[in-house]
């Protein structure tokens, strides 16, 4: 199975929100033959996103409770404003339980 993708990324640094705004593109071409209904991708940011992700759990372990103390809006994560097709129609998603997939 192999796949060609491109992405595209344009960010824009928001200092007062202490944010970054980005719109993503990835360009996903199927050459497999077969149908695809499900697409993974890692999102880092929202691993930071509350003190019971895989990480935070990882920092406690390591006896680091800096990221435990943190406030909520010092923490990374990610709002997901539309999944869209290239031709804009949106498409359903959802965030399962791990926070960074």
């Amino acid at each position: 199975m192999c796949a060609q993708h491109t992405i595209t990324i344009d960010a824009t640094l928001l200092p007062e929100a202490k944010a970054l705004d980005i719109h993503q593109q990835i360009t996903f071409r199927n050459t497999t033959g077969s149908s695809l209904d499900t697409l993974y991708f890692n999102d880092w940011a929202n691993s930071f996103s509350s003190k019971t992700t895989p990480l935070a759990k990882r920092f406690a372990e390591n006896f680091d409770s800096s990221f435990h103390f943190e406030k909520a809006e010092e923490r990374g994560r990610t709002e997901i404003a539309a999944i869209t097709t290239e031709q804009g129609s949106v498409l359903a998603w959802q965030r399962g339980a791990a926070v960074d997939i």
